[in-house]
């Protein structure tokens, strides 16, 4: 999936030591992690925690939309969390944006239909970066941890 020097972290209005993430390419995992404990936020600000890669394997991905393939990947979330995003972008927009939700620490298996969310095919000619967003409004006070595995693109 990602390995260490290719994902990259990004926040805005979080400070950079509650959260961390690592990487295991053999198990094909990210772990990210966060302590939103001590967290206090105003509703004037917008707060996120993010958590991309922009080394992708292949950058044109017109080919997967004409054969219809599936974006898939496995996600389990512990401590009190409800949801976290999952984006897609390319040069020019945002390509996909699809709400994950973690219930306890149940293992769930997500399958993305990329065709659906392709305005035009020559969209997907330069994807940019894949990112994993988690805003802290969803998050009740506590300490976090997010294992996604298994993340593959199937025709």
């Amino acid at each position: 999936m990602y390995s260490q020097e290719q994902c990259v972290p990004y926040y805005r209005n979080v400070p950079v030591n509650l959260f961390s993430y690592e990487t295991n390419e053999s198990e094909h995992s990210l772990v990210l992690r966060a302590d939103f404990k001590s967290f206090e936020s105003s509703n004037e600000e917008y707060h996120w925690v993010g958590f991309c890669t922009r080394a992708l394997p292949c950058r044109d991905w017109r080919k997967y939309i004409l054969n219809g393939s599936l974006l898939k990947f496995s996600v389990v979330g512990t401590g009190n969390i409800e949801c976290m995003w999952f984006e897609i972008k390319s040069d020019r927009i945002e390509m996909c944006k699809k709400k994950i939700s973690l219930t306890g620490s149940v293992v769930q298996e997500y399958c993305i239909d990329l065709g659906q969310y392709s305005p035009t095919i020559d969209d997907w000619a330069w994807i940019r970066e894949i990112c994993f967003v988690i805003y802290p409004e969803y998050v009740q006070k506590d300490e976090i941890e997010i294992r996604i595995t298994d993340f593959r693109i199937e025709s």
